[in-house]
């Protein structure tokens, strides 16, 4: 870690921060912090990563190894491509000898090693290449158990082992592992996993589209998505209620009110009375059940929080709106009931 005092030092001025309070963010003594610093002793590896959450840069950037990793990225990237990952396999390893205080070439090496076994004709080889590649994994998980990719690329090592149930509970924590697991699986994937998988992916693409929808083009995009995806009509009722809302204060707030109860006004046609449900089911407030005897997912329930956005206030003196929200009252009370 090449003058990594120096950067720290820079870095915790340029953020404002003391050498006890850095030391307290991060869980270690401000002496700790000094030597540091000073270059007489360098932090732990479990400390990198939140130090450099804490200052919103990449671990790359922290150490200095910005430029140095990608190049030996690139050369790994190139072997792969050339499709000769022993040459991959050893551009890592030596990259990790450069490199020690990242995880990313040790992901890598288990990577190649997946792709040697998958090449290689020898049965105690292959055994012992997933071997490795598995451990390897598993260490970085351990140690950064966000690390997806990581995560995805066990699950297809352990598969490869015959231990699909491992896989599995792995694939199931992760936003991309079941679909990544029935991709893997190809026709063994059963029916029901093949629809979770899709619907997730559409959840989180609808997600990320609602994530920066400030706009009605944003919103125009995420109607059109909902009507096309595979989800049953309780589910899109719930998601476009939620678009309509959005748009409803995007509207209000540009002074259009006319148009804002536009919005609401479909929404309200997509409200239905709801029946009671088991005790130990009640949630926060559910007014929408939409054209049959489905309640919405459990992920998806809306109640009139959706109504209570600043933006709308203006609403609050037409008689329309009003009548509004008392249909989301009896509807929410019903399903409370």
């Amino acid at each position: 870690m090449n003058d990594f005092g120096k950067r720290l030092k820079e870095l915790r001025t340029q953020n404002q921060l003391s050498q006890k309070t850095l030391a307290i963010k991060l869980g270690v003594t401000p002496q700790a912090v000094s030597k540091w610093e000073k270059g007489i002793s360098t932090p732990d590896l479990s400390v990198i990563v939140p130090m450099a959450r804490l200052f919103r840069i990449s671990t790359d950037q922290l150490l200095g190894y910005e430029g140095v990793r990608r190049d030996w990225e690139l050369r790994w990237q190139r072997a792969m491509q050339a499709g000769d990952p022993a040459e991959a396999r050893r551009v890592a390893v030596e990259a990790q000898q450069e490199l020690p205080e990242t995880r990313h070439f040790s992901y890598r090496q288990a990577q190649a090693e997946a792709m040697i076994a998958k090449k290689t004709e020898d049965p105690e080889e292959k055994k012992r290449l997933l071997v490795s590649a598995e451990r390897r994994l598993r260490d970085i998980l351990n140690e950064y158990p966000e690390f997806e990719s990581a995560a995805l690329s066990l699950v297809s090592v352990l598969l490869r082992q015959g231990r699909r149930q491992e896989a599995e509970n792995i694939a199931r924590g992760y936003p991309q592992g079941l679909y990544t697991l029935v991709q893997l699986l190809g026709r063994e994937a059963p029916e029901e996993m093949r629809q979770r998988a899709v619907t997730g992916r559409a959840m989180q693409f609808l997600s990320s589209l609602m994530e920066d929808a400030s706009s009605i083009p944003a919103l125009d995009l995420a109607e059109r998505f909902v009507e096309i995806a595979p989800w049953d009509e309780a589910d899109k009722a719930g998601y476009l209620s939620m678009i309509l809302a959005k748009r409803a204060c995007i509207l209000c707030a540009g002074g259009d009110g006319d148009g804002a109860m536009a919005a609401l006004d479909r929404m309200k046609s997509l409200m239905h009375p709801v029946e009671a449900r088991p005790a130990e089911k009640k949630g926060s407030l559910t007014f929408l059940h939409a054209l049959g005897d489905r309640m919405p997912s459990e992920n998806w329930v809306f109640g009139l929080e959706l109504l209570r956005d600043p933006r709308l206030k203006p609403l609050e003196e037409r008689e329309e709106f009003r009548a509004l929200l008392a249909l989301t009252e009896k509807h929410s009370r019903e399903g409370q009931a």
